[in-house]
């Protein structure tokens, strides 16, 4: 199945290698509105397997997919919505 990805969306994953065998343990996607007046703007969307949190690889991906923005994309500003119970994700970001 080929995915249904547009030059807006991008995504990042963090591997480990266990048992010879790579494993996704975390993926970070940037989505960059069609809308001409909002193409300065991104949304970002992050999950870390429940086994791997705490690891740092949330900020891992974090740092790279704002490079990507920065650097790359030249966005100006980036979007992430998080529930005020989850205070692995609040923390992530202080």
């Amino acid at each position: 199945m080929k995915p249904n990805r547009t030059p807006n969306h991008h995504m990042l994953v963090a591997e480990v290698e266990e048992n010879e065998q790579k494993k996704v343990i975390g993926v970070i996607s940037l989505n960059i509105s069609p809308i001409p007046r909002m193409r300065h703007s991104g949304s970002i969307g992050i999950m870390v397997h429940k086994d791997y949190q705490g690891e740092g690889i949330g900020k891992a991906l974090f740092s790279k997919i704002i490079d990507l923005a920065d650097n790359w994309l030249k966005l100006m500003r980036l979007e992430l919505t998080v529930f005020v119970d989850n205070e692995k994700a609040i923390k992530i970001l202080t």
